[in-house]
């Protein structure tokens, strides 16, 4: 009995001890637990670290922020981006192509002076009264240089006016003699303005001649007997009234005209000379037959 009444004290202290094992392995692994729950912060840590890799907190939040490095490196993406603006400042260069294009503009304006000619590649293509080719404007014209315009082919002047390419009596007033001026015509002349005159004599601008002054009709007569009180010079007409030949019926600059215009004109001479105010057969080659040329208003 006593010893049955033993063995249960036993079997009873060994459950207790084996208990007490338990709860102390329970309480190890609640310390796991603890240490899991402290990975598990850690992991949250490492998350939150991840989350604020701007903030750069741990050093798993580093490593993110080396990654947001990479960000960094966006930002110099957008320095990059900059760089295309400057890119952008090529559109500068485009304004510079505008400036040559411009350039280029004006290049072509300086061919204008250029009368209309014959197109030709060479001076066998031209002839009279337009006898050289003008190769980098690619026309026929009356000269090239003082030399064509003496002699024979002079066309009755000396020098050469470089930007229409036409013979000229002058290019300067030296080339004048007594005492007369170069007129932007290239012919030399009497005058150009009132100052190149005597006293109680005015420039006539339209001939470029000193004329006696005039205040009324009274002081005029001969083929010009009306006193344009404006430029106190003796005129041929002053409206179309004065003028009574039925051949010149216009009044233009003071002088009895053909025509002004085109409409002017017909029959056998259709176009306006508007240089001369008189009726031409033709002003370019396009006006006349196929193999003829336009010469002084007619087609040869």
């Amino acid at each position: 009995m006593l010893k049955l009444h033993s063995l249960r004290w036993i079997v009873a202290f060994g459950l207790v001890a084996a208990a007490g094992s338990i709860a102390c392995s329970g309480s190890s692994s609640g310390s796991d637990t603890s240490g899991g729950g402290i990975s598990g912060n850690a992991g949250s840590g490492r998350a939150q670290a991840g989350s604020s890799s701007s903030a750069g907190g741990s050093s798993g939040a580093t490593d993110t922020t080396t990654g947001g490095s990479s960000a960094m490196g966006g930002t110099d993406a957008t320095s990059g981006g900059g760089d295309a603006t400057a890119g952008s400042s090529a559109t500068g260069g485009t304004k510079a192509l505008g400036g040559s294009a411009s350039g280029g503009s004006n290049a072509t304006g300086g061919t204008g002076g250029v009368p209309a000619g014959p197109k030709c590649v060479g001076s066998g293509d031209c002839a009279r009264p337009t006898p050289y080719c003008d190769t980098a404007a690619m026309s026929c014209v009356q000269c090239l240089g003082d030399a064509n315009c003496q002699g024979l082919g002079g066309f009755g002047a000396g020098k050469c006016n470089l930007t229409s390419h036409s013979c000229v009596q002058c290019a300067v007033d030296k080339d004048c003699m007594n005492g007369e001026l170069c007129s932007a015509a290239g012919r030399c002349v009497q005058c150009l303005t009132t100052k190149n005159c005597m006293a109680n004599e005015v420039c006539d601008t339209a001939r470029n001649q000193c004329v006696p002054s005039c205040t009324t009709d009274g002081m005029c007569g001969g083929q010009r007997p009306f006193c344009d009180t404006k430029t106190s010079v003796c005129v041929a007409c002053l409206t179309a009234n004065n003028c009574m030949n039925p051949g010149r019926p216009l009044c233009i600059n003071n002088a009895c005209a053909q025509c002004a215009v085109d409409k002017d004109c017909g029959g056998q001479n259709p176009y306006c000379d508007t240089m001369r105010n008189r009726c031409a057969e033709c002003l370019t080659n396009a006006n006349c037959p196929k193999n003829q040329m336009c010469q002084q208003g007619q087609c040869n």
